[in-house]
């Protein structure tokens, strides 16, 4: 059972409400009841049924909107809405799963953050970079293609580059090279080597025959074939056949040890009747080969890439057979047979990426990486989608300065939900649980019951619901944990307070605090009011327009006949008024009972109960604590719902002696939440807080606490994932990214109706007892209900399969209107 009731820091109310709070009268909720019983993703599951003929109709009525009123205020549902798209870099330059890192040793680099500083130097990539030809995002389609294997350096000092494709032509004449895509037969390399000819290839695998047969030979381009023939599997001769239709137009001769390729197109006489407009190479891979490849580009379509020339083939510049290029450590050690195809000239940014023009990748040039590529990624993913977390502990997940993704949606915000380390936001870094005494190797808590084990930090309420922790409202509410049943991972966090000083000690509960006037029945029972503390500055006269205001027109003064002296009085002031001079004998405060010294009650305090306290003998000041009788209050041990937690213990020498600064619970008042079931390999929420349970054989057991950061669309976030991960990820996520902006708003609004009109399809909450609501009264002679509701100060009952099989009445009555306002308050209080 769980009270709801919640004692607030309120300056002046705070005297009124512990006397409540701890009484036996106040309302409690069972464990199994769940708000969604009431509503669930903004849709209303239940109705609110009073009385039609009830005597006090209206108070219910007023009751049952006190819940319906909660529900539409706390039970708002978002529905999100809207795609988000990351834009973010990877190490990976196409997506075959390859991890490619690039540039980063010193070859590349100097220490002084500069390029090697050697002007004309070709490096090689250990990867390609690909064109997204067919715009799909990935580079694994047939139709994208290799862009640049190498960079050329400009100016190494000013990090002046180019991207470069370079391109083996050693063996010249007869070779296919591929440029974007494409395969090209290089026919002729003149001008000294500088100038390379080429044509669109066609090639073809020809395997031998031992007769000619037009209609099994390879098509060629049209109506044009080829056949190869042998006259046995070996041999070191034969011919090739040339065929248009059916006709064949040409038989030729090959010694297949001179096809390593060779021209033939000058080996072919009737080029007005067989392939006239063709440049045709041959190729064998040896001299007995049973099959050859033909290499053919049309004559029309060969064109000239020369030393120097600008826009070749797309590029901005190509380099033929240049020499100029400086040795290099590195696979192309000088421009020497080589096609280089140059991108634009490229500055680089020290500290910064720049982008390769036309492609997904850019350069990163620092100090720390030297020189690499990345590859700029985009993910589009539904609101709502989970994404892998690789942030470190205790780093935030927004970070304008070390960003490398960002986060997109028009028209709105983007709210992160994701877990820290953090327990409160003074950036103190608090790992919890993470040693052997809290796990086993197999993955259960010690297996010692009834154990109490310390935070390395304290759990705090956030109050004014602001989002952070450290308001002036907000406070603290466990720091502690009890072990139920360590095995089954069975837990109740807890307030652990130290009442070893007992009578005259303050203690802080919920952010208000409370004066421990007694330590009754064996220890077993702590008496308590909200208190009122002042420190009194010695005077030595009275002067009540100067004494300090204690509550109402209540003062009190301090006076002692000289700085050091070990005695004084107190005196007790109504107004301008003097009402009680009490002697003091400052080494007696420590602290002390001073009530019953003040005999004149009619007339002083009689309605406190007042202690006082000196530092010293001989202190110049004092502080007096005092707690209107009226308020007092006691919790006593085993008592359930006591300052709103779900069951208090009193100086409780049952705990066993655990490795921590709570060895048992002796001279502590201990205040435990609702019992806790941890899920193994997962986390668990700490109802009513923003922190969770995360059990795991790896952490053992450690409270993560959940948080939310809305950010603007566009936002700069940090990227802490590593390389060659990607940003989404299903199964390993941990925040949560949702489209706020573009959201729909959900408001379950709950009817209210009479035992005529009650459903029988929904989940019903009965106002009123038997006396006020017919449909209560039938659950009470039935025997469902057990609740003597004539003597109920207030009480909230669930009673299953009600009003039919799956569904669940709730009823919320007392033994008169006053008494079910009560219970409708703690049920709308526990949403």
């Amino acid at each position: 059972m769980v009270n709801v009731k919640k004692i607030g820091a309120i300056a002046t109310g705070a005297l009124f409400i512990g006397a409540t709070i701890g009484m036996a009268a106040a309302v409690t909720v069972p464990s199994d009841f769940k708000a969604s019983m009431l509503a669930d993703k903004g849709v209303a599951k239940a109705q609110l049924v009073v009385g039609k003929d009830a005597p006090g109709k209206v108070a219910d009525t007023a009751s049952a909107q006190i819940i319906a009123d909660a529900v539409k205020t706390k039970l708002t549902y978002t529905v999100p809405g809207g795609d988000i798209k990351f834009d973010y870099t990877v190490n990976e330059l196409d997506d075959d799963g390859t991890a490619s890192a690039i540039w980063t040793g010193t070859t590349m680099a100097t220490t002084t953050n500069s390029l090697s500083g050697v002007a004309d130097e070709l490096r090689n990539l250990s990867g390609s970079l690909y064109f997204d030809d067919n715009a799909d995002g990935d580079l694994t389609s047939a139709d994208d293609y290799e862009l640049y294997n190498a960079v050329y350096v400009i100016d190494g000092t000013s990090g002046d580059v180019q991207m470069a494709e370079v391109i083996d032509i050693s063996s010249v004449e007869g070779s296919v090279v591929t440029i974007k895509g494409t395969d090209y037969l290089v026919t002729d390399l003149t001008n000294n080597g500088q100038t390379v000819k080429m044509g669109p290839a066609i090639t073809k695998s020809l395997y031998y025959t031992t007769s000619i047969d037009a209609a099994n030979a390879v098509v060629i381009s049209g109506s044009k074939k080829m056949q190869f023939i042998k006259s046995a599997s070996g041999a070191s001769t034969g011919y090739l056949v040339i065929i248009d239709g059916t006709e064949v137009q040409y038989q030729l001769p090959l010694t297949l040890s001179q096809l390593s390729p060779k021209d033939i197109t000058s080996d072919v006489t009737d080029n007005s009747d067989a392939f006239d407009a063709y440049k045709i190479w041959a190729y064998a891979s040896s001299g007995t080969a049973d099959s050859i490849e033909v290499r053919l580009t049309e004559s029309s379509q060969i064109f000239e890439v020369s030393d120097d020339q600008s826009g070749a083939l797309g590029y901005y510049e190509a380099q033929v057979n240049d020499t100029d290029f400086a040795a290099g450590s590195n696979s192309y050690t000088s421009g020497a047979n080589k096609l280089v195809l140059l991108s634009d000239p490229i500055s680089l940014v020290k500290d910064d990426k720049v982008d390769i023009p036309g492609t997904q990748y850019q350069l990163d040039w620092s100090l720390a990486r030297k020189l690499k590529v990345v590859r700029k990624k985009s993910v589009s993913v539904a609101s709502g989608t989970k994404l892998k977390d690789s942030n470190s502990d205790y780093e935030p997940i927004v970070d304008d300065d070390t960003s490398s993704f960002i986060v997109s949606l028009v028209g709105g915000d983007i709210k992160f939900d994701y877990t820290v380390n953090e327990l409160d936001d003074d950036g103190t870094a608090s790992a919890i649980w993470t040693g052997t005494t809290m796990a086993t190797t197999t993955n259960s808590l010690s297996g010692v019951a009834d154990e109490l084990r310390n935070l390395s930090g304290s759990l705090y309420f956030d109050d004014n619901a602001d989002g952070d922790l450290t308001s002036a409202d907000d406070y603290e509410l466990y720091n502690a944990v009890y072990v139920i049943d360590g095995t089954s991972g069975d837990v109740q966090m807890a307030e652990v307070i130290d009442i070893s000083s007992v009578e005259g000690s303050v203690v802080t509960i919920k952010g208000t605090d409370y004066l421990v006037t007694d330590l009754t029945n064996n220890g077993q029972t702590v008496k308590m009011g909200p208190a009122i503390t002042k420190s009194l500055y010695y005077t030595t006269s009275i002067d009540a327009a100067n004494a300090v205001v204690i509550s109402g027109s209540k003062k009190m003064q301090f006076i002692k006949s000289a700085s050091g002296a070990s005695t004084g009085y107190l005196v007790i002031i109504d107004g301008t008024e003097v009402q009680y001079q009490l002697p003091l004998t400052l080494s007696q405060l420590s602290p002390k009972d001073i009530t019953s010294d003040v005999t004149d009650n009619s007339d002083a305090f009689d309605a406190y109960k007042i202690w006082a306290y000196a530092s010293s003998g001989t202190a110049d000041s004092i502080e007096v604590r005092l707690t209107e009788s009226s308020q007092i209050f006691e919790v006593s041990d085993d008592q359930s719902g006591a300052l709103g937690y779900y069951e208090a213990q009193v100086n409780d020498t049952d705990f066993a002696a655990g490795s921590n600064s709570y060895t048992s619970g002796a001279n502590k008042l201990v205040l435990l939440s609702d019992p806790i079931s941890l899920v193994k390999d997962d986390k668990v929420d700490i109802p009513g807080t923003q922190y969770q349970l995360d059990w795991s054989l790896a952490r053992k057991l450690k409270v993560v606490r959940k948080k939310s950061v809305s950010v603007a669309s566009g936002t700069k976030l940090k990227d802490s994932n590593s390389d060659y991960e990607p940003i989404v990820d299903d199964d390993t996520s941990s925040f949560t990214v949702s489209a706020t902006g573009a959201a729909e708003t959900k408001i379950p609004e709950l009817e209210i109706v009479d035992e005529d009109t009650a459903s029988t399809n929904m989940n019903l909450v009965l106002i009123g007892g038997p006396v006020a609501n017919s449909l209560v009264a039938e659950l009470v002679t039935a025997g469902k209900s057990k609740v003597d509701w004539y003597t109920s100060d207030g009480d909230i009952e669930l009673v299953s399969d009600y009003p039919s099989t799956g569904f669940t009445g709730i009823i919320v009555a007392g033994k008169n209107r006053e008494a079910t306002k009560a219970a409708a308050d703690a049920l709308a209080a526990a949403l």
